[in-house]
């Protein structure tokens, strides 16, 4: 039963996500056992005629023209709000082991 109260709402605080940094939009990450790289994944299932969907904004933060690339990157657990660097995530490079393969 300790256990159960280790985890309660008081102690959420200790608790943080594990996220892809922006930085790995272009690098091969495994997520649920398939291997991709994002941007590529984004070029080959939008538009090519319209401008690229993700844009780095002037205080880091990513706009996205269209709803479903947001969730993709919320899917595919990717830092889109600046968390790490804030210390309230962890960058899952820095895992011996990624919980998401």
């Amino acid at each position: 039963m300790q256990e159960l109260e280790s985890l309660s709402l008081n102690n959420l605080h200790l608790f943080k996500p594990i996220l892809h940094p922006l930085s790995d939009l272009t690098k091969e990450i495994e997520h649920n056992g398939e291997k991709f790289v994002p941007i590529h994944w984004f070029d080959e299932n939008f538009d090519h005629n319209e401008a690229f969907p993700l844009v780095l904004n002037s205080r880091g933060i990513v706009e996205m023209k269209h709803w479903n690339e947001f969730q993709k990157l919320f899917e595919w657990h990717f830092d889109i709000f600046g968390l790490i660097e804030n210390y309230l995530a962890i960058d899952v490079n820095s895992l011996d082991v990624n919980p998401y393969k």
